[in-house]
């Protein structure tokens, strides 16, 4: 079910970004290949970014609860 929704939010941002009349009527300029993979690269990123911070929190609550004393 989920990869369907994404499917249809790829298939409806596709279409807004590239039929003209959706793009008019949505105020949308075309993006040339150079603007996508900034805006790819910088969603990269920030996902890895993120990614990263979580595992960092993970280990830091790991070692948190190993070093307590068992009651």
């Amino acid at each position: 079910m989920l990869g369907f929704v994404f499917f249809m939010m790829g298939i409806s941002l596709y279409m807004v970004l590239h039929v003209p009349v959706l793009r008019r009527l949505f105020s949308f300029a075309y993006l040339h290949p150079i603007d996508l993979i900034i805006c790819l690269l910088g969603g990269l990123i920030c996902l890895v970014w993120f990614e990263q911070l979580k595992g960092f929190n993970q280990t830091q609550k790991v070692v948190k609860s190993s070093s307590r004393k068992p009651a």
